[in-house]
């Protein structure tokens, strides 16, 4: 079986509306979670077998998913879920760097006290210990977080798009980033301090300072694989 996830169970009783849509996220979902890997040719038929729906929405979402650079779909040879490169990670990072500390300073005054103590509380201790997978699931969250925050529609809708590849990226090498745990939550939680503090430049100023690390933690566990 391709799809591993149990969410794929009883798709084709959706709305058939609907069915094109659901299909889409769920393929994503595990493109980005890595159960379809880096590097995997698979069959559309595969999936419509798998799914139990018509070729229709099936291959609407894959058309989808093309036009995101999650799959590149070759006649006659199958779908290719694209290797991870050096150059993906430099491209998807710079423009974090400039937009996601852009859109901090954006939601400086907008993230409540409640959202950031309940952040504090799981950087500073954990309530229960967690793998590196939920690690990865919580810093996807606390970044989503803050820019949903930042009220600006088209601002938010592209770092929506470029955090799905971060994620599908961080999920890949998820044991490695996870060894950097302390150092992020440290980094983390420099950035609630000046949220707390409603201080729109040095929210801006940690936001940055963490992301360039981000970069530069990425490369070197790259070049290592």
């Amino acid at each position: 079986m391709l799809i591993t996830d149990s969410a794929f169970n009883n798709v084709q009783n959706q709305e058939p509306q609907r069915l094109n849509e659901k299909a889409y996220h769920l393929i994503k979902e595990n493109i980005i979670k890595g159960l379809i890997k880096p590097g995997t040719f698979f069959a559309e038929k595969d999936l419509i077998s798998e799914l139990g729906i018509s070729r229709t929405p099936v291959r609407e979402a894959l058309q989808k998913l093309e036009t995101e650079n999650f799959i590149q779909i070759f006649p006659k040879r199958g779908i290719f879920v694209p290797e991870i490169s050096l150059k993906d990670i430099k491209d998807i990072y710079s423009i974090r760097e400039v937009l996601e500390p852009f859109a901090a300073k954006l939601a400086t005054n907008n993230v409540s006290m409640e959202e950031i103590e309940k952040f504090r509380n799981i950087f500073n201790s954990e309530p229960e210990p967690m793998d590196a997978g939920q690690f990865i699931d919580l810093d996807h969250e606390f970044h989503k977080m803050i820019f949903l925050h930042s009220d600006n529609f088209y601002l938010i809708n592209m770092l929506l798009r470029f955090n799905e590849h971060q994620y599908r990226i961080r999920n890949y090498i998820a044991a490695e980033i996870y060894d950097q745990k302390e150092r992020v939550y440290k980094e983390h939680l420099e950035i609630l301090e000046a949220l707390q503090q409603q201080n729109p430049k040095e929210v801006e100023r940690t936001m940055k300072i963490h992301i360039t690390n981000g970069i530069k933690r990425m490369m070197k566990h790259f070049h290592n694989l």
